[in-house]
């Protein structure tokens, strides 16, 4: 179950976390709980706030940061420990890969001795991993020429060199702090942290690379879990969280929340109030039709047909929904469509980041 308290740190967030853990503790002293914030020096703050101003007990509460969430998880199962890359030799395996010829290269090679190249080529990369693009997509992106005006051979190099860097992680076992939220997110199903705990609580954040929030969607999923999103309509750093507070009553939904809302449903992970108000949104018997002549586009690809029968119901509705939602504006509609069939041909699933492993 995941509640969401948005506010100020001080005093509205501050005060909901203490009434939280008051609560929590108030039955069992020992009731094990983790509090997740986004720095140590929130993390400080938070101890303090608890322990000495309202004068909780804290036994068997953490305090972690995100970094040392993922590190909890994955030292559970030691079976797959990396080593930790920092930025040095980042950009000494990027002067190496680069030396080496790998694919991408070319286009940096000239360059090789231009002050700060090697930095700044990383901090693009580095964007690039926290971001989870996928190479072999956005390279079919170039090729249809649906990037706009950007330059399509040095951005296909930028893309093949970062598909190295991403081979060359696999090889040589390297790994990011980001990449410890994506390797952790396999070991939740198994943690015997997280099956402890009573309820987690996400403090702090404004902000998430998309493996940081692919992370907390799956404890989320698997725990109890609070949101205390510092949340201030009239200040634009914060327009992230307003993704994850209370929308709007006439705002839709996309096909992909329909789709995460019917798994919850299934879970039996929403409260009751919740799924009462979803029965028009997510009816149990609800019927999804593929449009005529998108179906027909499908099959004129025996291809593109063969793996699109092997798809997923849910996945279907997610992605035919969105080729549906440009109808009304035919350019849209028929690049959507177009790359659809392109990617569906290579048996490949498209979306967020690992979508394969949830529809």
């Amino acid at each position: 179950m995941l509640s969401i308290v948005t506010g100020s740190f001080h005093p509205e967030l501050e005060s909901a976390l203490v009434s939280q853990v008051r609560s929590l503790k108030q039955d069992d002293p020992l009731a094990p709980a983790a509090i997740i914030v986004p720095s140590h020096q929130l993390a400080r703050r938070v101890k303090w706030l608890l322990a000495v101003e309202q004068g909780l007990a804290l036994l068997d509460v953490y305090v972690l940061t995100f970094h040392q969430l993922a590190v909890t998880l994955i030292e559970e199962g030691r079976e797959d420990r990396r080593a930790l890359a920092d930025g040095m030799l980042r950009e000494e395996l990027l002067r190496c890969l680069v030396a080496r010829g790998v694919p991408g290269s070319e286009a940096f090679r000239d360059w090789a001795k231009m002050r700060g190249l090697w930095g700044g080529l990383w901090a693009t990369i580095q964007d690039l991993k926290e971001a989870r693009v996928d190479p072999s997509s956005v390279l079919s992106a170039i090729g249809e020429k649906m990037l706009g005006d950007e330059d399509p051979e040095r951005m296909a190099a930028l893309i093949r060199l970062y598909a190295s860097v991403l081979s060359a992680d696999r090889d040589l076992r390297l790994a990011d702090p980001d990449d410890l939220a994506t390797l952790a997110v396999e070991r939740i199903p198994h943690s015997a942290f997280l099956a402890r705990m009573r309820r987690v609580c996400y403090y702090g954040f404004y902000d998430l690379t998309q493996g940081q929030l692919d992370l907390f969607k799956a404890v989320a999923s698997a725990c109890p879990t609070s949101v205390f999103f510092p949340l201030r309509r009239d200040i634009p750093a914060y327009r992230f969280a307003q993704r994850f507070s209370p929308r709007s009553p006439k705002s839709g939904y996309s096909q992909a929340n329909k789709e995460r809302l019917r798994a919850l449903a299934k879970q039996r992970k929403l409260m009751p109030e919740v799924l009462a108000s979803l029965q028009e949104i997510i009816p149990e018997d609800d019927e999804f039709q593929v449009p005529e002549d998108i179906l027909a586009a499908i099959k004129a690809s025996p291809r593109a047909w063969r793996y699109f029968q092997g798809f997923s119901p849910a996945y279907v509705r997610i992605r035919i929904s969105f080729i549906e939602g440009a109808r009304k504006r035919p350019e849209e509609f028929k690049k959507r469509l177009r790359y659809f069939i392109q990617m569906t041909e290579k048996g490949k699933q498209i979306g967020f980041g690992g979508i394969e492993k949830h529809y």
